[in-house]
């Protein structure tokens, strides 16, 4: 029979549920204020280019989150995870390792990813999207991924420090305004 652990001090955990309701209010206004914005340049763009670019614009959008998320193909969980790990452990050489190979993985991926998106953009447009409209938008969907993959790596290393502030902020709030 295994011994128990000693039951877990009241204030310790009253303070750890004031934490996750913290960032869990904090994900759901960074949620919602995505949204509005990716809601106010859908109307913008709608308004001021047609719907032709505004599908154009939707198309690219979702081509660079599934690019996005091949190039981080299991990087994204395991940053968080093993960066979570060597905070607790203090392990200060393996979190600075943990993160350098986690974003250069990414990043190199994406890199790859972008170049073969790039040189093959007038394929992809005429043949694949038959429109040519679609041009311009793959390959700014190329330029755009690596930088775009990077910033979603660090923000998952962030988190694995248990907070939620950058990622809320950066990734829920000033990118999608910046958009």
């Amino acid at each position: 029979m295994r011994p128990q652990p000693p039951a877990p001090d009241g204030t310790e955990t009253e303070r750890e549920i004031r934490g996750m309701a913290r960032g869990g209010g904090l994900n759901l206004v960074g949620s919602a204020g995505k949204h509005v914005a990716l809601v106010a340049v859908t109307f913008l763009l709608a308004h001021q280019l047609g719907r032709a670019d505004v599908g154009r614009y939707a198309q690219a959008i979702a081509l660079l989150a599934v690019l996005e998320t091949l190039s981080l193909s299991g990087v994204f969980s395991a940053l968080r995870r093993f960066v979570a790990v060597h905070v607790a452990d203090g392990d200060h050489g393996a979190l600075r390792g943990t993160v350098r190979l986690g974003l250069s993985m990414g990043t190199c991926a994406s890199v790859v990813l972008g170049a073969a998106l790039f040189l093959t953009a007038p394929l992809l447009a005429e043949e694949v999207f038959r429109d040519t409209g679609l041009l311009l938008p793959v390959r700014l969907v190329a330029l755009a991924l690596p930088f775009s993959t990077y910033t979603q790596a660090a923000l998952a290393a962030t988190q694995g420090f248990r907070t939620m502030k950058p990622s809320a902020f950066i990734g829920l709030l000033f990118e999608p305004g910046l958009r």
